[in-house]
């Protein structure tokens, strides 16, 4: 068993490697043949470094249209930074101070998460305008990420796991020397639905955080008249 699920996290592992490459590959290589920053936009470069880093921690944009969902949405993505802090304990050997100062905070982050995932998945099926908008991915995405949540807490009240087993298999994966791993139900369906959420990961809108730095109506300054742009549109001629 534990060659095949280490078999799984390799393939999940170049999934998201190779999804995420072809990303940037397409985001760097993408035409912008217009000034298009929503003003008001700054005029300097620094002031573009400030606006994306407010729309990557802060979700400005968000929090201007929607403060309430901007609070639910930024303590959810709070909450998952915290859980991934807690699990580094399972890929550092020795385990850094820091990694053991959040553990507790991590522990409850973990609820935090989940009831964030189930208000979000139930406000998808009722808000009749969030309805219109929503595909088929965008369930599957908050299914998912709750699936995982509450696996993961299952196997901290019933799936109890020998930790030192668990971090010598992680170790494992990452040291390219795969060994036998938990064999606990409830720990392998939360392994595999991480997994799938890995290589899922690039080619869904979760990939929406790196995208921000290449939306031209974010890291665009604003001087179209400045720089005298001048898109050269080739138009036909009859």
């Amino acid at each position: 068993m534990g060659f095949y699920l280490s078999v799984v996290a390799y393939v999940a592992g170049l999934l998201f490697l190779g999804g995420m490459i072809y990303r940037f590959w397409s985001w760097l290589n993408a035409g912008v043949p217009l000034f298009i920053p929503t003003t008001p936009a700054p005029k300097t470069k620094s002031g573009i470094v400030g606006t994306l880093a407010a729309e990557i921690f802060l979700f400005r944009s968000l929090l201007r249209d929607k403060k309430a969902l901007w609070f639910l949405s930024w303590i959810f993505h709070l909450a998952l930074l915290f859980i991934l802090l807690r699990h580094l304990r399972y890929f550092l050997f020795p385990v850094p101070a820091a990694v053991m100062a959040v553990q507790t905070i991590g522990y409850y982050a973990g609820f935090v998460f989940a009831l964030a995932a189930f208000y979000l998945l139930l406000r998808r099926v009722m808000d009749q305008g969030v309805i219109l908008i929503s595909l088929a991915n965008d369930y599957l995405i908050l299914l998912l990420l709750l699936a995982i949540a509450t696996t993961g807490l299952l196997t901290r009240y019933f799936a109890f796991q020998d930790l030192v087993h668990l971090k010598h298999f992680i170790l494992g994966l990452l040291a390219f020397q795969p060994v036998e791993a938990p064999l606990h139900l409830v720990f392998i369906l939360h392994y595999l639905l991480v997994m799938l959420l890995v290589a899922y990961f690039p080619f869904s809108k979760l990939v929406h955080a790196g995208a921000v730095a290449f939306n031209p109506t974010r890291n665009q300054r604003n001087i179209p008249r400045e720089a005298g742009f001048d898109p050269q549109w080739d138009f036909p001629v009859d």
